[in-house]
């Protein structure tokens, strides 16, 4: 399903870093104490946590399901019509969003790049809306890491803690309504250039 390249064996401060060239198919143990502040660094630098001080953040990244994973250029870190397990915030490199389109004759969907996600941005937010289901798919352009939450932890935290809640979906309202903007920009531009050439 995914060829994600897990996350990295730990160092001894229970911190992966990608310049140490650690690419394995395993997934990180659970951080230690200077992981969950990386972590914590991470979501404090994404769109979706801007609201939450370093208590909430700190909280977050004690989550169980709370890591950094790693992937390759081309790894396809979630597909769309997939269940959306976990909620992602890049840390480094560059994720594509691309939509699967269907094509005439018989022929199988292309894949038409929507959006693109940098630093402190967020995908796989469909873990935290019913029916959690994936609308888009999420391709990893070159190395990259991602902090990775379980959306149903997530959304049970943010049932416990309505601050939390509040903020999170500020956020999450944020996205989408940019995501929807970028969108309608991108099909005036495509269609403004199909015309041009007609």
């Amino acid at each position: 399903m995914r060829s994600a390249l897990g996350a990295f064996r730990e160092q001894e401060c229970g911190i992966c870093l990608i310049e140490k060239e650690c690419w394995t198919s395993s997934h990180l143990e659970r951080p230690a104490v200077e992981g969950r502040k990386r972590i914590a660094e991470v979501m404090q630098r994404s769109e979706l946590f801007l609201g939450l001080g370093d208590h909430y953040l700190l909280r977050i990244a004690k989550l169980p399901s709370c890591r950094l994973e790693y992937y390759n250029a081309g790894d396809a870190i979630c597909r769309q019509g997939e269940y959306a397990k976990n909620l992602f915030v890049v840390n480094t490199g560059e994720i594509l969003l691309t939509m699967d389109i269907p094509q005439g004759s018989g022929e199988g969907p292309t894949g038409a790049v929507v959006d693109k996600v940098l630093s402190g941005g967020i995908f796989g937010w469909s873990a935290l809306v019913y029916p959690y289901i994936l609308t888009l798919s999420c391709i990893s352009v070159d190395q990259s890491s991602v902090l990775a939450v379980n959306g149903a932890e997530l959304r049970q935290f943010m049932s416990e803690h309505p601050v939390v809640c509040r903020e999170i979906m500020q956020g999450l309202l944020r996205v989408v309504a940019l995501r929807l903007r970028d969108a309608y920009h991108l099909i005036v531009h495509q269609q403004v250039a199909s015309a041009q050439s007609s």
